[in-house]
């Protein structure tokens, strides 16, 4: 660890407490990973739970992201304090979700930016551009935003621990509302919203 590089006067600070989510959301993120969350590590505030947003089918759920997400924006939150994040771009049987999204939010009248197209726009993302961000998981891992809509949890498998860890992360963006996006059931959010 640090404490082996020999530096005089390092301290270590060790964080004990959860301060990114509202409460909720770190709940149901720890029930992901079949963690029990103590009461005294989670700080902030209570929050509401995580929400479901359940299509009837794979081709209505870019559509239906993209209501949701005007919605949010025309109710006064700030593009670039909502993200879309997602597992797998082929999932739903769309060839390619992320850009599947981003028109669908485009066409909203919102504007759309795919932070994780290729290696140019990851180097060249600007967070603080006022556009929605539509992202990997793995590529939004270390930044936050006010609002998540998370796609394809029902392509992971919750019994490998890789599976649950990219759940996890990805559900641990959100700052404030967490909108957990899917058609048909899904074995990693069983009983997340009983």
């Amino acid at each position: 660890g640090w404490e082996s590089l020999g530096i005089p006067g390092l301290r270590i600070h060790t964080l004990t407490q959860q301060y990114r989510n509202t409460r909720a959301i770190a709940r149901a993120a720890a029930r992901i990973l079949d963690s029990p969350q103590c009461p005294e590590s989670l700080a902030g505030a209570e929050g509401t739970r995580p929400e479901l947003l359940k299509c009837p089918d794979a081709a209505s759920l870019p559509t239906a992201v993209a209501l949701a997400v005007a919605q949010l924006t025309r109710s006064g939150v700030p593009m670039n304090e909502i993200a879309v994040l997602y597992t797998h771009s082929r999932a739903y049987g769309v060839e390619n979700l992320p850009e599947t999204l981003v028109k669908a939010i485009e066409a909203q009248g919102a504007m759309a930016q795919w932070a994780a197209r290729d290696s140019s726009s990851k180097r060249n993302f600007d967070i603080t551009t006022n556009s929605i961000t539509v992202s990997t998981v793995y590529s939004a891992k270390g930044l936050d935003f006010a609002h998540i809509f998370l796609l394809g949890l029902e392509g992971l498998n919750p019994a490998s621990v890789h599976h649950r860890r990219l759940a996890y992360v990805g559900m641990t963006r959100a700052r404030e509302r967490l909108t957990i996006c899917q058609c048909g059931s899904c074995a990693m959010t069983d009983g997340l919203f009983d």
